[in-house]
């Protein structure tokens, strides 16, 4: 940003002095607030509204380059300012100090008062390139300033101590509570509650634990309680017919009655004493033994035989294994004793019977020879007048009925009444199978008053 630096007049004089064997050193930079045009800045023999000093850091010299630092600090300064010129002040062997280089920005560089940043420093270098040897030296001013390279190493030993080099507190940081323990070693404290409660979010870790710990110690407790803590009943478990008694108590409580119920005899009253041989000897298979163990042996031959029988030794009943109400009769005999009754029952309707099923295939063979043509019900009036209430098998032609027609008509008795006007009136029958008759019935299945409309004899009536 310091795009013009030049070596002032008095400069180039101080450089002749020190080619002659002369010594140039720096005593002074110092900035300014001021600018002047850049053709003007070589006379210039002050730094223009000059502002601060700056410490020279050191003046080094690598082959034909001399590096001149310096540090500038708002320390002290109560109003900022825009840094615009930089000066180089310097004297030879002999002589008074002289402006002996400067630059000057374009743009400046912004220094802020030191309420609006404490600590603000900048660190600028010089290099001047020179063709001969030249000797130069800086002033440094020993009062609470260092060397850049030495304020250097002291910032990386500084920004490098792990150490808590300023001694930070835990209160500085927020932990001021927080006890220098590790986890597995803390040592809460609460104070001790006497109620179950539940533990809520958000409430303090003393409370939490003082509830914790009363759960867990109210938890051990109830599982060391072997009086019952939840008053099972013998109900709850299976027992409840089951009395308090123990088996001494129950078997002192034993009655002949028991004792008969429980065999299911009464054995004989006499001293057991006479049988003891018989007893000992119940599953003896010897033949040289006292006559009790030869009766031993009897019964157990008695008992094989008796458990080996198969032929229903105890007189067990049908009634006692369910069977009461079942007879002693074969499948085929049974279904041999099934009548219509059962069959009409089973079904819900009673079937027709071979007659019915004769008669109906009789009536079937006749129709199909018999076919006829339509008729008016006004020419079927006598034959119904002549057949109402009669049992009877007739012919009559058609041409008795004024029909040229020669086909031949048969009906059987009636089983009701009709009314003559309405059959005159062109009431529309046909004629139905009654199995409860063995007759074909005239039904109105009409009910309309039409003069002259016809129907068809789809069914006449066979000899009965």
């Amino acid at each position: 940003m310091w795009e013009n630096t030049v070596i002032t007049n008095a400069g180039i004089e101080l450089l002749k002095n020190a080619l002659s064997g002369g010594t140039i050193t720096v005593t002074a930079i110092k900035s300014g607030a001021g600018k002047v045009d850049v053709s003007a800045l070589k006379s210039q023999t002050a730094v223009s509204s000059i502002k601060q000093s700056g410490t020279v850091q050191g003046v080094t010299k690598t082959n034909e380059t001399i590096k001149i630092g310096v540090l500038f600090s708002n320390a002290g300064l109560s109003v900022g300012y825009s840094m615009t010129q930089l000066g180089i002040y310097a004297k030879g062997s002999t002589g008074s100090e002289v402006l002996f280089a400067i630059s000057q920005s374009i743009t400046g560089k912004e220094v802020p008062a030191e309420s609006a940043m404490p600590s603000w420093s900048l660190v600028h270098n010089f290099y001047i390139k020179l063709n001969n040897d030249v000797t130069m030296t800086a002033t440094v001013d020993p009062e609470g300033y260092v060397t850049f390279e030495t304020m250097q190493t002291a910032l990386n030993t500084h920004t490098g101590n792990k150490s808590n080099p300023h001694s930070v507190t835990k209160s500085q940081v927020g932990l001021g509570n927080v006890p220098n323990v590790a986890t597995n070693d803390q040592t809460p404290t609460y104070s001790d509650t006497t109620t179950l409660v539940t533990l809520s979010s958000g409430e303090k870790i003393s409370i939490a634990f003082a509830k914790i710990k009363f759960a867990i110690t109210t938890l051990i407790n109830h599982l060391a309680n072997k009086s019952n803590p939840h008053g099972v009943t013998k109900s709850q478990v299976g027992l409840g017919n089951v009395e308090n008694k123990s088996s001494a108590t129950i078997r002192g409580e034993l009655t002949k009655g028991n004792v008969t119920t429980a065999l299911g005899y009464t054995p004989p009253t006499q001293d057991t004493n006479t049988w003891r041989g018989i007893q000992n000897n119940l599953t003896s298979d010897a033949t040289d033994q006292s006559l009790s163990a030869a009766q031993g042996k009897n019964l157990n031959i008695s008992l094989t035989r008796h458990t080996g029988n198969k032929t229903n030794p105890h007189g067990v009943t049908k009634s006692q294994i369910g069977l009461g109400n079942v007879e002693n009769k074969s499948s085929a005999t049974i279904r041999s004793e099934i009548t219509d009754a059962n069959v009409a029952t089973a079904l819900g309707f009673t079937p027709a019977n071979q007659t019915d099923m004769t008669n109906a295939q009789n009536a079937i063979t006749q129709l199909n020879s018999d076919m006829q043509s339509l008729i008016y019900a006004k020419y079927a009036y006598p034959i119904l007048d002549i057949a109402n209430g009669s049992q009877i098998t007739q012919t009559y032609s058609y041409k008795d009925l004024g029909i040229n027609e020669s086909y031949g008509i048969f009906f059987a008795s009636l089983q009701q009444t009709y009314n003559d006007s309405k059959i005159f009136q062109g009431l529309d029958y046909s004629i139905k199978w009654d199995s409860s008759k063995v007759v074909f019935k005239i039904i109105n299945t009409s009910g309309s008053t039409f003069y002259s409309i016809p129907f068809t004899l789809t069914v006449l009536a066979a000899s009965i």
